[in-house]
């Protein structure tokens, strides 16, 4: 177990508050090459600091009570915890697999893990000892069913599955079946609807999530994507790493459009204090802020980051 004392706060660090704390709203990127992390204002898109993780990571989730950075650490195979923004390493512990994605459930009591080797560990931040649970082959991405977190749903693209994990167990409590690998999911805010990106379809699926029943579906670009949804529920992007491009859809007006954006499009993600969505682009070194609702789409902002940026969180 480690201890929830702050550390310090560098003096670099431009807007750190008196318990060292980084003033919100404020975001995190990581690049894979030295495994740099940049913290940044999420409203001026100006770097607050930059450091080195041990290792590199493929993702990241920033805690929302506690100066705290959880990370995959993909060098080693494992989950590490750094105060930030000085980047002490607080915590770390092995997997058993590769991680590939990570979330924190809703209250940050635990960190939630999915490996290359198709397990999937739920890790309570009180005692550090994880529960596991085999999932389905070549998972790629977890995502949690709001408005409670207490269901985990799982892309497996080996088996071309979506696999639902009952939190309170936790156990597998349902899965749900498509024509082509399911490369991401993101949820409307009631969680009553799940969209479920099948880029070998072309489709975007709309999914009852009580029932798992697919109702509806939309045009999407072929290739590996990553899905993200604003806070009202209006607007979804998608970002394809094959294109490079983002789509978003207005599902309000039943409507779409895009924007190149790079070699690649990854790991979109949207901020409810700029009402747009950033998006990763690896090999330009790119994060660029894109507003839903200006059309057409045009990237509003730019920040330059380290070589091969793999992921980012935003706290607000």
């Amino acid at each position: 177990m480690f201890s929830w004392a702050f550390f310090g706060c560098r003096d670099k660090c431009a807007d750190c508050g008196v318990t060292g704390q980084l003033e919100k709203p404020f975001g995190v990127v990581i690049s894979a090459v030295g495994g740099e992390v940049a913290l940044f204002d999420l409203s001026t898109l100006e770097i607050r600091s930059e450091e080195r993780q041990q290792g590199w990571a493929t993702a990241c989730e920033l805690l929302s009570t506690e100066s705290r950075l959880v990370t995959t650490d993909n060098e080693s195979g494992g989950m590490a915890v750094y105060q930030i923004p000085s980047l002490e390493r607080v915590e770390s512990m092995s997997l058993s697999g590769t991680p590939v994605d990570l979330r924190l459930d809703r209250y940050s009591l635990s960190a939630h893990v999915i490996t290359r080797n198709g397990l999937y560990f739920r890790i309570p931040f009180s005692s550090l000892l994880p529960d596991t649970l085999d999932t389905g082959p070549s998972p790629r991405r977890i995502r949690f069913r709001p408005p409670s977190d207490l269901e985990a749903w799982i892309t497996c693209p080996g088996d071309m599955t979506v696999r639902v994990i009952d939190m309170q167990g936790p156990h597998e409590s349902g899965s749900i079946s498509f024509a082509a690998a399911c490369t991401d999911v993101c949820f409307t805010p009631d969680g009553g609807w799940a969209y479920c990106a099948v880029p070998g379809t072309q489709r975007l699926y709309k999914v009852a999530a009580g029932s798992h029943t697919i109702t509806d579906s939309l045009l999407l670009q072929d290739g590996s994507v990553d899905l993200a949804i604003c806070d009202a529920g209006r607007y979804v992007a998608a970002a394809d790493s094959v294109t490079g491009r983002l789509r978003v859809f207005d599902l309000q007006h039943g409507a779409s459009s895009e924007i190149f954006c790079g070699t690649e499009a990854r790991r979109v993600r949207y901020s409810v204090s700029r009402s747009s969505f950033f998006v990763l682009c690896p090999q330009e070194s790119w994060v660029l802020r894109v507003d839903p609702s200006v059309i057409p789409l045009t990237v509003q902002d730019t920040l330059r980051v380290a070589s091969s940026p793999q992921c980012m969180a935003f706290l607000e």
